[in-house]
């Protein structure tokens, strides 16, 4: 191995510049031009590496280390080009050149299979042709955005123009509910007080004058006095639903057990004459108007007495929190509801029967409505004739 090493960096060989003549101008031509070739095969590298690392994305990786490789060893090479005019190590030169070769061919071999790849790259022009497209493409594509967007704002603008009616009709719906409330309750105010004075007085007229006059007066006389007595009723609840919307509202602690209590204490007659059977679950406490609220389950109750079949009225409430509420229901083995009528029980002044089947003034449900609505609830109904009737209603929890 000493003996192969002194021999490859031997110097009893005749020194390149020998060749020369040792002529100074011939000499230092090769030297510099050997000196720059190398200095342009160092730079190439050096840039390649620079364009690698710019651009990561770039293809044929490989390809440019195997290039810069082959560069570094045909610089090397010349460099010992120049040290062999002096210094004849001629086996290292072979050497290196040797390296380079090897190099070189691997390099040739990858570049002749990187060929049809290369070749499958899109050309200046076709890429150019590419880009006019994309650009095409990019401007009908703005030219839809714009079309689009200028769609969508005139559908905003009518969406708002119809958000503006909207609330302007709300408005004006709402200003009209006031005074239709505000005149209920001025009517029905102003209205009763004669209204008393004919019921008092048509009694008085029945009182002492009946049997005293034909038949037909002492009909008429009836017919006077039951007609007061229904406009009594109406007026009063009149008075009873438009107060709902104007009374003070008082949200208190209201215990549900205690109202459905006092209800029976106060339908206790009623419940009496039908032999009414009213039991309950253990029912919250919850924040309401106890005024409102008594009044909402006194009507329902009273609705279950009211429709009731031949055997004695069942009537059982519930409460089951849901989420965020809870969900009150008024069961009864009622006379029941048709589905079709199932909304417009609940409108004001709609009844399903006449006055000779059950006594009322169709305002009752109307009043429970406001009552609950007025809470931020919902009141429904779901039956079938014949089948009894369970009223739901939602309370907010506290």
């Amino acid at each position: 191995m000493k003996a192969f090493l002194q021999a490859f960096f031997s110097s009893n060989y005749i020194p390149h510049g020998h060749c020369y003549l040792w002529q100074s101008g011939l000499v230092w031509l090769h030297g510099m031009s050997d000196a720059l070739i190398a200095l342009a095969y160092y730079s190439i590298p050096i840039f390649l590496i620079y364009l690698s690392y710019k651009r990561s994305d770039i293809p044929f990786r490989g390809a440019f280390w195997l290039f810069g490789a082959f560069i570094v060893c045909c610089g090397t090479t010349h460099l010992l080009e120049i040290w062999t005019l002096w210094h004849p190590i001629y086996w290292l030169t072979g050497g290196m050149k040797a390296v380079t070769a090897i190099i070189s061919l691997y390099t040739a071999l990858a570049l002749i299979q990187l060929t049809p790849q290369a070749l499958a790259l899109p050309s200046p022009a076709q890429l150019e042709i590419a880009n006019q497209t994309l650009e095409q493409l990019n401007q009908a594509l703005e030219t839809r955005v714009a079309q689009r967007t200028e769609e969508l704002t005139k559908t905003i603008q009518q969406l708002q123009n119809e958000v503006e009616q909207r609330q302007q009709a709300e408005t004006e719906l709402q200003r009209s509910n006031q005074e239709l409330e505000q005149f209920a309750y001025v009517a029905s105010h102003d209205l009763q007080e004669p209204l008393r004075v004919i019921v008092s007085y048509t009694e008085l007229l029945a009182q002492k004058y009946q049997k005293q006059l034909d038949e037909k007066a002492d009909k008429y006389i009836t017919y006077i006095v039951n007609a007061a007595s229904r406009m009594q009723a109406l007026i009063e609840d009149l008075l009873s639903y438009s107060r709902v919307g104007r009374c003070d509202f008082r949200l208190v602690s209201t215990d549900c057990n205690q109202v459905v209590d006092q209800v029976i204490h106060a339908l206790h007659i009623a419940i009496a004459e039908s032999n009414a059977n009213i039991t309950r679950d253990r029912l919250p406490t919850i924040k309401a108007d106890k005024e409102q609220f008594t009044r909402l389950l006194q009507n329902l109750i009273g609705n279950a007495i009211k429709y009731r079949q031949e055997e004695p009225p069942q009537i059982h409430i519930t409460a089951t929190q849901q989420d965020n509420q809870w969900r009150f229901a008024v069961r009864d083995n009622g006379i029941g509801i048709e589905a079709q009528y199932a909304e417009r029980i609940f409108i004001i002044f709609q009844r399903l029967h006449t006055r000779r089947q059950y006594s009322g003034t169709g305002l009752g449900l109307a009043i429970c409505k406001k009552i609950v609505q007025r809470h931020n609830g919902n009141i429904w109904v779901e039956s079938e004739l014949g089948k009894g009737s369970v009223f739901w209603f939602t309370m907010p929890v506290d």
